[in-house]
């Protein structure tokens, strides 16, 4: 029943017969539910023994959400999003969560405070929503940095000031950090942690800021911004449930830097964005994953088609060897209409070449192929 769904929501789209309905406001609230169907065909599962990969076909749900937005009095938003996502797929529990949940307060025409569940402000593939994305999936670099610093969307605490005529933007953050009982890899689970901080500084010239950061821009308009971002997480206390004793890891640390670029003109788009992440153990060497990706695209208004193409190097740490993994993503997106991706259809192919020492290396493989065919469409 759930395949037969998914292709009927393909087919539907396909022909173009789904139309957007009109945003729905019930005493300020507005209402949204955002769907992708998705199919991925390729090397997804590792053999019984773990030493290659099978390739196999798995439907589901990529993304499934409800989202509320809210505008009660004129300083005050707020937004929560209930999510059902990853449903049905082959290698992961599916749950119903409340991934975004956050209040937003207009203090002045240039200042802003943001408060709960919310993307953490220093990767700008990380703050681009999954539903404007030039591609089906996000870098995997990006989402390696997320883990890396405690999960892209933890409680927190915003500000952002705009300077230079809204020229220029400041973000800052203050998050609870990891949570007792997260896992930071390596079989070491964390018992406490400070607070983390985090910060962004982007500027764009006279006449091309962008209102929204977008994968894809679908043909409409110009934008041209420079970012520097910035992460820091101390006091990180762990161990290794694993040893007998178990072994203690007293205040790591963990910080990362990441610098963006991101312009279009019309129909063409082009993004790279740079994060180096270092973290310190005491008497122990230090970790050093790095990674860079950079993708362009080209909107054909007269089709609405865009061809896309993506690269991405990853070093899963820069102080050992054969730790890295190049991945390489060609695309194509349909819109159904040419300035907005409440309907369009994404299809990908991704190669990965990894180094024998990576962690996604198998005895019997060090590469491996994907393709995503990926439908999204909104209900306003």
């Amino acid at each position: 029943m759930k395949n037969a769904l998914i292709i009927i929501l393909f087919f539907i789209s396909a022909l173009g017969y789904a139309e957007a309905a009109d945003s729905t406001s019930v005493s300020g609230i507005n209402f949204r539910v955002r769907i992708q169907a998705r199919l991925d065909v390729g090397d997804l599962l590792t053999d019984e023994t773990d030493s290659g990969y099978i390739s196999l076909f798995d439907t589901y749900f990529r993304r499934t959400r409800l989202e509320i937005r809210g505008h009660p009095i004129q300083p005050i938003e707020y937004t929560i999003i209930f999510s059902a996502d990853h449903w049905e797929r082959a290698d992961r529990d599916h749950k119903l969560s409340m991934p975004i949940c956050y209040v937003k307060i207009h203090a002045s025409p240039t200042l802003t405070l943001r408060f709960g569940l919310t993307k953490l402000p220093y990767s700008r593939f990380l703050l681009t929503s999954y539903s404007r994305l030039m591609f089906v999936e996000r870098p995997d670099f990006a989402n390696q940095s997320s883990r890396f610093m405690s999960g892209n969307i933890p409680f927190n605490i915003q500000l952002y000031q705009s300077l230079i005529d809204s020229l220029a933007q400041i973000r800052f953050a203050v998050s609870d950090g990891f949570q007792k009982g997260d896992d930071i890899g390596d079989n070491f689970v964390v018992h406490r942690s400070d607070a983390s901080i985090s910060c962004r500084i982007e500027f764009s010239p006279s006449r091309w800021t962008e209102e929204k950061k977008y994968g894809s821009f679908v043909g409409v308009g110009r934008h041209l911004t420079f970012a520097a971002g910035f992460a820091a997480q101390r006091g990180i206390r762990a161990h290794n449930e694993s040893e007998d004793p178990p072994y203690i890891i007293k205040n790591q640390e963990r910080w990362l830097v990441e610098l963006d670029l991101s312009a279009h003109h019309n129909g063409l788009g082009f993004q790279i964005e740079y994060i180096n992440m270092t973290g310190k153990k005491k008497s122990e060497p230090n970790v050093n994953p790095k990674g860079i990706c950079a993708q362009v695209g080209y909107f054909i208004k007269s089709l609405r088609l865009e061809p896309s193409f993506r690269y991405e190097y990853f070093n899963e740490d820069a102080n050992q060897p054969d730790k890295t993994i190049q991945i390489f993503t060609s695309g194509l997106n349909w819109y159904k209409t040419r300035w907005d991706h409440d309907f369009k259809i994404q299809a990908n192919f991704v190669h990965y070449l990894c180094d024998p020492h990576s962690e996604i290396a198998l005895p019997n493989d060090s590469s491996k192929n994907l393709f995503y065919l990926q439908c999204q469409f909104y209900f306003r």
